[in-house]
């Protein structure tokens, strides 16, 4: 991987991106059988990691293959995404709140039966 004139392309990139994105490399060039990273040795790669870091690797193979002038022929479907969290409970000062936004009084009552 030619990851030396990588960072000459990123050079703008702000310092602690462009060791993001040649860690991120070094990485995957550890892990590749030729000198450039085949579509199947991408997906590989990526697939070991959990959502929130693939996202980080991801954003640097898709810069590095643009550099190459490689298409990222991944679609977003493939690979894992992050699961939201979603509140179990909300405050009594959220649920005053929403209390005050209902406009008639069958609107409060349904907020306060929830």
């Amino acid at each position: 991987m030619r990851i030396a004139e990588f960072q000459d392309y990123i050079r703008g990139l702000a310092p602690s991106t462009q060791q993001t994105y040649k860690q991120t490399l070094w990485q995957l060039s550890s892990r590749i059988k030729g000198e450039e990273p085949t579509k199947e040795e991408i997906a590989s790669f990526l697939l070991s990691y959990a959502p929130p870091t693939l996202n980080r690797h991801q954003a640097a193979i898709k810069v590095y293959l643009e550099y190459r002038g490689q298409p990222w022929s991944f679609n977003r479907r493939q690979f894992p995404t992050r699961r939201r969290h979603i509140p179990r409970y909300i405050s009594s000062s959220d649920v005053e709140a929403i209390e005050g936004a209902a406009e008639s009084e069958d609107d409060r009552m349904f907020v306060e039966a929830l």
